[in-house]
């Protein structure tokens, strides 16, 4: 009862990871219910919503939209866009993180090698960040702005979930997030389990 597996995923399709691989997933796992990071009433066709699309032609499956809206920032956006362009550390990481994904698709969104190379992308960041002496105040408000959109949607989605599962029973369902919450969202399970009054029973996908 109220099992759920993680899938983390990439929005849009490439290589490898696209739409068709996914769906082979959920037939691998045969959920009742999809626990979705979109906010409710915000539609977009990206590799999930086509999977899903897929899998309603033959299952009666529950779709939840979990996430909550926040407006993207644009300083944001720019800031990481810098990074890539100005810094040939960093451009190298990304460009090698959107091979293996391409290359290896949710095998390697699934894996600790993918965790290594993100947080190897964070440790970078912020050495860009504390080397810039004239705009290091602006570059920390604005990466601190970033990470507080994250944690506030973690949050929410994680407790959207356990209200879900308290009021509605399921066997198996999963959730399908973008791989760079991997670190924030298993650390928060992790608190929501302590104190929840509901417990369920989570996995991450494994593809071995």
């Amino acid at each position: 009862m109220h099992n759920i597996t993680i899938i983390f995923s990439h929005h849009s399709d490439i290589g490898n990871c696209n739409s068709d691989e996914l769906y082979k997933i959920f037939l691998s796992i045969i959920p009742e219910v999809i626990f979705e990071e979109r906010p409710p009433n915000y539609f977009i066709n990206t590799l999930e919503t086509k999977s899903i699309k897929m899998y309603l032609k033959i299952n009666n499956v529950e779709i939840i939209p979990v996430d909550i809206y926040i407006k993207p920032r644009n300083e944001v956006t720019y800031m990481f866009s810098q990074f890539i362009i100005h810094d040939k550390e960093y451009s190298e990481i990304f460009d090698e993180q959107e091979s293996l994904i391409e290359l290896k698709g949710f095998d390697y969104l699934n894996s600790d090698n993918f965790f290594d190379l993100f947080e190897k992308k964070k440790i970078r960041e912020k050495q860009l960040i504390d080397a810039n002496a004239f705009f290091k105040e602006e570059l920390l408000r604005i990466y601190y702005l970033h990470l507080e959109d994250i944690n506030t949607r973690d949050n929410a989605m994680l407790q959207n979930i356990y209200n879900y599962s308290k009021e509605n029973p399921f066997n198996q369902a999963v959730f399908l997030i973008g791989a760079g919450h991997r670190k924030s969202i298993i650390q928060k399970i992790n608190d929501f389990d302590k104190t929840s009054e509901i417990k369920l029973n989570w996995s991450t996908l494994s593809l071995h």
